[in-house]
């Protein structure tokens, strides 16, 4: 989804039982950092845990089952 400032965020989650590897093609250039979510850990003031950040027109990234990450452009 699009933020009002412009801003892009894409919102991945797995529920195979098992870790699971996401490639998204963007459709742009951009700057992203990750926040996950998972039943185990939230992050401070259910903020996320702040896991990686990538560069480009994709990301790919390895989730464990039951999680959910944020990739939030910067």
């Amino acid at each position: 989804f699009e933020k009002p400032n412009g801003k892009r965020t894409i919102v991945v989650s797995n529920r195979t039982g098992k870790e699971y590897t996401f490639k998204v093609n963007t459709g742009k250039k951009g700057k992203w950092q990750c926040y996950r979510y998972t039943p185990w850990e939230r992050g401070e003031n259910t903020m996320g845990i702040l896991t990686q950040k990538q560069n480009g027109d994709e990301i790919v990234t390895e989730l464990p089952d039951l999680s959910w990450e944020f990739w939030v452009e910067n």
